[in-house]
């Protein structure tokens, strides 16, 4: 990966961690320190930061609570890799009952920043549609309305670099939305994922795509006007070469 140009890794926790990752916080800075030493990356992002969970953000208090609870020992589990990106996926908890009251999620969220910016991280709220199984925050611009609205009810300035959002490229390609809306909405966006919906393999069809959203991206790193990573996300795949294939799309035009 390293020799290929890339710098950083996206991990899920437990796929490190199985049992209860958040309170393996010493193996956490240990493993981080071997990736650097041994291949050159860094930890750049972590997703499925609530997998096995069960409660609701649209359910009782009680549920919040434990939800705020959890999310804030993922943020010290980031912490603890030096991991700047938090990505709210998520999308079965997430989903909102008919009639359900937004502010108590709004108060869940403005905490969550609170303490992610206390940490020198980001939660990045991913849009993702109905194909997951939500009907909340379905589109890449819900997603940037609610970080908005988000960033403007919180207090402290420090915090809105705790609240972002995690541009997903399988979102814009199954709502059919545009890439020309990226360069106005980068100031909001922490985190990108190059992805296909339902998590297939990228696809040789699409590459034309990748590279119009690589390419924007590379011009913003070299306009010191963004700052954030690029992650392939895809399903496991089982043919080792036909991931360093899929690698090697989204390096073409890096040195261009």
């Amino acid at each position: 990966m390293e020799k290929m140009g890339y710098t950083g890794l996206e991990i899920a926790p437990t796929r490190i961690f199985p049992e209860s990752p958040y309170t393996h916080l010493k193996e956490a800075r240990a493993f981080a320190r071997q990736l650097k030493e041994h291949y050159g990356l860094s930890v750049c992002s972590m997703q499925s930061i609530w997998y096995g969970r069960t409660e609701s953000l649209f359910g009782s208090r009680e549920e919040r609570e434990k939800l705020l609870d959890y999310t804030r020992q993922a943020i010290d589990f980031a912490e603890a890799l030096s991991c700047p990106n938090l990505v709210f996926g998520c999308p079965r908890n997430r989903r909102r009952l008919e009639g359900a009251d937004l502010g108590p999620v709004l108060e869940f969220f403005q905490k969550t920043a609170a303490y992610a910016a206390e940490c020198r991280a980001t939660f990045s709220i991913e849009p993702n549609p109905p194909l997951y199984h939500t009907n909340f925050i379905n589109t890449t611009e819900e997603a940037c309305a609610l970080t908005e609205k988000i960033r403007a009810s919180l207090s402290a300035p420090s915090d809105r670099e705790g609240i972002a959002v995690n541009l997903d490229l399988g979102t814009i390609l199954e709502n059919k939305e545009s890439l020309e809306m990226l360069p106005a909405r980068l100031p909001l966006i922490r985190h990108i994922h190059i992805s296909e919906p339902g998590l297939v393999c990228l696809t040789e069809s699409h590459r034309d795509i990748y590279r119009s959203l690589t390419d924007l991206v590379r011009k913003a790193w070299k306009e010191h006007t963004w700052k954030g990573f690029l992650s392939i996300e895809m399903a496991c795949l089982d043919s080792r070469e036909r991931l360093f294939e899929v690698m090697g799309w989204i390096c073409e035009g890096r040195n261009s």
